[in-house]
């Protein structure tokens, strides 16, 4: 099952029992709410009974009204009969047992049964005595006053025994009517107090179910999200380990992840690309490695042009690809050198020769391309990258865009073969099966061959123009362009941080080599290295050294890792006299911070702005190219503004004057905190300056190299 269905489960199984607990909850809080009103109300019905009662018990001793006394008796009697009767109501007393309901029923028949037997004759014999001439006489007292003073005058008054008759009646009905209320209320009040121990039972009852239920439900939804989460969390956590370890070079870790969802999908599609990245790292070495074989053994550049070509294809599936060169005698023109398959034309042609491949094969190879025309020559001309993954999508090449056709392509990847700004033809790669597509991945790993490929063709041709001259002199003038175009055509502009280089050949031809290039919008890379031995095979290693170390170097790896991995891809691809030390910087332009590694090389010098001193920053680890398991370290700095770091060979605190006395490291210190308000050319101005009046006619014996670094 996918994920979206488990997560619609698990929202699902979280509302039902979100729904379940509120349900539970409102029924048991609606039957809370029924008992307390139930007992409210009964409070209410005590209330209105006690207070009938009271009225009636003072009616012989009030010295109101006898007629308002009357009005508000039966006010308390209609108020508490509406209340009392509310008992009948079903939706009031529907949760009480049925007993309950019986005797509340038996009592409100019986307090009308009262009402009717009892206060019906008290409220006649009321009105009789409101009618009589006796309150006339006697208004403003009490009954009960009245009534003794009759009863001692009653032998001497005429019309005393009717008015002392009536006041003993209404003595009588209000004894019993009092009598029978009061034993009604003392059954009402029982009755009611059980009622109240019934609804507190219930209410407690109702509170501890709807608790219980709303725990239970709130434990299951945690428990599933839970163990959902914890899952999901784990798998999550493989492959985030699984990526890290990919990104720091590591190939060895496999991904296994057993869900039937994406993340088993993941893995499977993790392995795999992890598989076919190694396939590619390695097919660039051995891409490497047989170019170099062709050069030392014939330095035939068509044997060049057949391995850059035959490997391009092999690597990206490609179902053709073509390498054209600018053409020796007019560098107007691009012509196709060596192809595989047949490359169909991306210019006009006539419509018989769109079903003739005999025709098509010769156009191709016999039709030089102006330059700036087609993708090709506009590739060559800005030396600009082409990748169409969907030539569908291109409306200028149409005539390659019909299924079936001799002249179809699904997809192109067009790089130019570019040294030192100098565009030396381009590498065409095409697709033409319906539905087969080139990748990123096919995309970059064809930038890197070409790199590579435009290094050795440049390489080759000026092997070719030394056969010419001199065994000694072609070596040196080889190496010293080899040299040349590694050395950085253009610093990048990097925020926060000035650059300044410079190097000097002792002999022509130098060991020192250096580097800066970017790796994405926020870092860069800088490389000091000095290799061991000159000529071609120095030259030749610093090729490689260059090719590896800008395929390895990445935002996602750090200095250390880097020169981990260039180390172990020139082990067993080099004589074992060949060997380099290096220095290898990434600068975050963002947080300042320098992270260094360092291949038995000079240490970095960091001269600190604040405290005006100097500190020399280094990490263990051997020559490039010594030891195959050798693992290297770095540390991290931050610059301040104005701090400066100072990179450099061995050839400038080494360099001798004429009393054999070394310039040392000392002086390299002082110049550079004397003049460190300087831009980095001046500080190398005055650096080169310095150790030109301390040599003085002293022949240099080592190559010189310095880059300067100024944080801004």
């Amino acid at each position: 099952m996918n994920i979206r269905p488990k997560l619609l489960l698990l929202q699902l199984a979280a509302v039902v029992g979100f729904i379940i607990a509120l349900s539970v909850i409102f029924f048991y809080s609606r039957s809370i709410v029924l008992f307390k009103d139930l007992q409210i109300h009964s409070e209410r019905v005590l209330s209105g009974a006690e207070q009938i009662k009271s009225r009636i018990d003072r009616i012989m001793t009030s010295n109101v009204d006898l007629f308002e006394q009357k009005s508000d008796i039966i006010d308390s009697i209609n108020s508490f009969g509406i209340i009392f009767n509310q008992f009948r109501d079903p939706e009031m007393i529907k949760s009480l047992p049925e007993a309950d309901r019986k005797v509340l029923n038996d009592l409100i028949d019986r307090w009308f049964e009262i009402y009717e037997t009892h206060y019906f004759s008290l409220f006649n014999q009321m009105d009789v005595i409101i009618a009589s001439q006796l309150m006339e006489e006697y208004k403003g007292r009490e009954l009960l006053s009245i009534l003794y003073e009759l009863f001692d005058l009653g032998y001497e008054l005429e019309a005393g025994d009717d008015d002392l008759l009536m006041l003993f009646e209404i003595q009588r009905l209000i004894r019993i009517t009092a009598y029978n209320t009061s034993t009604f209320m003392t059954d009402l009040q029982k009755e009611l107090v059980l009622l109240s121990e019934y609804t507190d039972r219930s209410t407690t009852h109702s509170m501890i179910i709807a608790i219980v239920v709303s725990f239970l439900t709130f434990v299951f939804s945690l428990l599933i999200i839970t163990t959902f989460s914890t899952r999901m969390g784990t798998r999550i956590i493989k492959m985030r380990d699984a990526i890290k370890s990919l990104s720091l070079g590591d190939f060895s870790h496999e991904l296994h992840i057993e869900s039937s969802d994406e993340f088993e999908s993941f893995s499977d599609h993790f392995n795999v690309f992890k598989s076919e990245l190694w396939e590619r790292l390695e097919s660039v070495l051995d891409f490497m490695l047989e170019i170099s074989g062709s050069i030392s053994i014939e330095s035939n550049l068509d044997r060049v042009l057949e391995i850059v070509i035959e490997s391009a294809v092999k690597n990206t599936a490609a179902d053709a690809g073509s390498v054209f060169l600018v053409d020796e005698l007019d560098d107007s023109i691009i012509k196709q050198k060596i192809a595989i398959g047949l490359l169909p034309p991306l210019f006009q042609v006539s419509s018989e020769s769109t079903t003739d491949m005999k025709k098509l094969v010769d156009i191709v190879n016999n039709t030089p391309i102006p330059m700036g025309e087609t993708i090709i020559g506009r590739a060559v001309e800005s030396g600009s990258n082409f990748f169409i993954r969907d030539i569908s999508l291109e409306a200028q090449l149409k005539q390659n865009q019909e299924e079936g056709s001799l002249l179809y392509i699904s997809s192109i990847i067009v790089v130019p073969l570019i040294i030192s700004s100098r565009v030396l033809g381009t590498l065409v790669l095409a697709k033409t099966r319906p539905g087969e597509k080139f990748t990123d991945i096919d995309f970059n790993h064809i930038r890197t061959f070409s790199d590579y490929a435009a290094l050795t063709i440049d390489n080759i041709y000026n092997y070719h123009d030394l056969i010419e001259k001199s065994e000694l002199h072609r070596e040196i003038m080889v190496a010293a362009d080899i040299q040349k175009n590694l050395l950085p055509g253009s610093i990048p502009d990097t925020k926060g941080l000035s650059f300044a280089a410079f190097t000097e050949a002792a002999r022509g031809v130098s060991g020192d080599y250096y580097d800066f290039f970017r790796l994405d919008k926020n870092n860069s890379a800088i490389v000091i290295c000095d290799v061991v031995g000159k000529g071609i095979p120095a030259s030749l290693l610093m090729i490689m050294i260059r090719t590896i170390i800008r395929l390895a170097a990445s935002p996602r790896r750090n200095a250390a890792q880097v020169l981990t991995i260039l180390n172990r891809a020139i082990i067993g691809r080099t004589d074992a006299d060949q060997f380099a030390t290096m220095s290898f910087i990434i600068y975050n332009e963002s947080t300042k911070e320098v992270a260094y590694s360092n291949a038995a090389h000079a240490p970095l010098l960091h001269y600190q702005s604040i405290s005006k001193s100097f500190l020399e920053i280094d990490t263990p680890g051997l020559p490039i190219g010594i030891e195959s398991t050798e693992t290297y370290a770095q540390k991290v700095i931050t610059l301040d503004q104005n701090d400066i770091l100072a990179l450099y060979t061995d050839g400038i605190t080494e360099a001798r004057n004429i009393e054999n006395k070394e310039y040392s490291q000392y002086s390299l210190q002082r110049v550079i905190r004397n003049d460190s308000h300087l831009t980095p050319e001046k500080l190398i101005a005055s650096v080169r300056a310095d150790l030109n009046s301390f040599v003085g006619d002293s022949l240099q014996h080592d190559d010189q190299t310095l880059l300067i670094m100024k944080a801004v």
